[in-house]
């Protein structure tokens, strides 16, 4: 999924008939959001856990790479055994977006790639219990997806997508999902209409984050955006890729 930033790369020519199905099976048997999670993220560092029984294959390690997008040539990397579970990759600088790769080779021309970007929070804040990606966007719909940095805390947690017509906040679509399920659809939108799309989270009752982004559906078809948000911070950050091609209003 391209909100997630996640690519399996299969160098095999078994996978030429449906390269883009093939590719979530050879490897593993699951998806991938079932069996790697991106934190804890902390001001100097990020962390990547996964479920080492999948893996019987205690020789091969997963390399954890980071480069800071400000253009710097410079890299942080630290790898692990697959059958440790996890690996942390420290050195980060506090307050700096960064793109995240974890590498696995599983031998027999298979290779796991996840790639990912993130922004480290400030020295002194808490580290964000979420990470929040808007779109893609359609025609007729808003999708929010997310990673949970700290499963345990936030496990029974519930997401709320809520879409309101920005010039009649009366006319208003919503959906929620378990927090395990990593995404929500709003659908049944007007096109090229702007919304006020709110992201809420609540655990046992209480509501602990509320985010709202101005989004305009496309005239036709569909696009994507990735305006990440930070649960502990709320600070937005615009990340623009060659293939996003919708209109999005991201007001701080």
């Amino acid at each position: 999924m391209a909100s997630q930033l996640c690519l399996i790369l299969l160098v095999t020519s078994v996978l030429a008939l449906d390269y883009r199905e093939s590719i979530r099976t050879v490897a593993v048997e699951r998806p991938l959001r079932d069996i790697f999670h991106w934190g804890p993220l902390f001001p100097d560092g990020i962390g990547l856990r996964w479920d080492q029984e999948v893996f019987d294959l205690s020789h091969r390690d997963l390399t954890l790479t980071a480069v800071a997008t400000s253009g710097s040539k410079s890299e942080v990397t630290e790898s692990a055994n697959l059958n440790e579970g996890g690996v942390t990759l420290k050195g980060l600088t506090p307050n700096s977006s960064y793109i995240v790769t974890a590498t696995a080779n599983l031998g027999e021309n298979t290779t796991i790639v996840l790639r990912k970007t993130i922004h480290t929070p400030a020295n002194g804040t808490e580290p964000p219990l979420f990470y929040f990606y808007w779109g893609p966007v359609t025609n007729q719909s808003i999708q929010v997806s997310w990673d949970q940095l700290d499963p345990e805390e936030t496990r029974n947690a519930i997401i709320t997508l809520t879409a309101e017509m920005a010039s009649n906040p009366s006319v208003e679509r919503s959906e929620s999902a378990r927090v395990d399920v990593g995404e929500v659809t709003v659908d049944g939108l007007t096109p090229g209409t702007l919304y006020i799309a709110t992201v809420t989270v609540l655990q046992e009752g209480r509501q602990f984050f509320n985010s709202k982004r101005y989004i305009r559906t496309l005239e036709s078809g569909h696009g994507g955006v990735t305006v990440v948000t930070t649960s502990g911070s709320g600070i937005a950050s615009a990340i623009l890729g060659l293939l996003f091609t919708c209109t999005v209003l991201v007001l701080a």
